[in-house]
């Protein structure tokens, strides 16, 4: 039935963001698994909103392409958090903001010719194939879309926001036990 469907797709999409929090957990750190769970959520979510706006229906196809946008999106996201640790191993002044931002426009040019080159290829099975495997391609070519987005203007910027304000919460916490400890020995 499709609530069956429904389900087993979301039991899915759960399992296989929980492995890659775990893969990118241990790969990189928990914050940039948080931020890759994020952008996922994020491409799904607009995904799903796009294909309600327009009154679409729901199916196995668009499942599968669900799943294959997932693991799309999280290539490109990996590919940007492996610029990010590498180039944070190797700062000494900047800021995270800085890294990701530079981060992001090193792997600016691979983001764009891999989206365009996926772009085509899979627009032209949507072209010349038949409906069952244009409802397939369709949600793909969103997908990539929305993925490529995500990867570049939000799994960055996000990492960078989190661990900024890490930092500035590590600092406003050493601030006060300074000032505390300086005050009781006052007394």
């Amino acid at each position: 039935s499709g609530q069956e469907l429904a389900r087993s797709a979301l039991w899915m999409s759960l399992l296989a963001c929980a492995g890659i929090l775990i893969y990118v957990t241990i790969r990189f750190e928990f914050t940039s698994g948080c931020v890759a769970i994020i952008a996922l959520v994020h491409d799904v979510l607009l995904l799903l909103g796009l294909y309600s706006l327009l009154q679409w229906s729901v199916n196995i196809n668009f499942i599968a392409a669900v799943l294959t946008v997932l693991g799309y999106s999280i290539n490109n996201t990996i590919v940007i958090m492996d610029r990010i640790r590498e180039n944070t191993r190797h700062s000494r002044k900047e800021t995270y903001s800085e890294i990701a931002n530079t981060s992001i426009l090193q792997t600016m040019t691979r983001s764009i010719n891999t989206t365009v080159t996926t772009l085509l290829t899979i627009g032209m099975v949507y072209i010349l194939g038949v409906q069952s495997i244009q409802a397939f391609a369709l949600p793909i070519i969103i997908g990539i879309v929305f993925g490529f987005y995500s990867s570049v203007f939000i799994s960055g910027p996000l990492w960078a926001t989190w661990k900024d304000s890490a930092v500035t919460a590590k600092r406003k916490n050493a601030a006060a036990n300074s000032k505390n400890a300086k005050g009781g020995k006052k007394k």
